[in-house]
């Protein structure tokens, strides 16, 4: 019984000296901007997360009831949202955009897309009851 083998070889390393460029841009840029961030705002940042596809998760740490480190958080935030949304980036992967970065919402996503956002829920919630006030409305 003969048994056709074809070779990728050629395509499978250039896919994953592809992925590993951008995984090591992605974790070279991580790296910059989380320094940077941290420097500039005094709080340290905890990121993680998937490689591969670049979805990075900063984590800024400060204490909560310390009122001036979590200005400093809310600004550090600000920062890091516009500057991934001014380098092409998304501010969100798998969990969505949600509550917490609703401030970045109409910068994040075109009228088109937020318009959508809008019929669709008037179009599987027209009675306004599911999660009323929030970010849909």
């Amino acid at each position: 019984m003969k048994v056709a083998v074809r070779r990728l070889t050629r395509f499978s390393s250039a896919t994953c000296q592809t992925a590993l460029k951008a995984s090591r841009m992605i974790f070279t840029s991580r790296s910059l901007i989380s320094a940077s961030l941290q420097k500039k705002h005094r709080l340290p940042l905890a990121c993680f997360g998937h490689a591969g596809d670049g979805n990075i998760h900063v984590n800024v740490m400060h204490n909560g009831n310390d009122p001036a480190e979590r200005s400093r958080s809310e600004e550090c935030l600000d920062d890091l949202f516009r500057g991934i949304l001014a380098l092409g980036g998304a501010i969100t992967g798998e969990h969505g955009i949600g509550l917490a970065k609703m401030p970045w919402w109409a910068d994040a996503v075109s009228p088109e897309a937020r318009q959508l956002h809008l019929d669709l829920k008037r179009a599987l919630d027209p009675q306004g009851i599911l999660n009323p006030g929030k970010f849909l409305g």
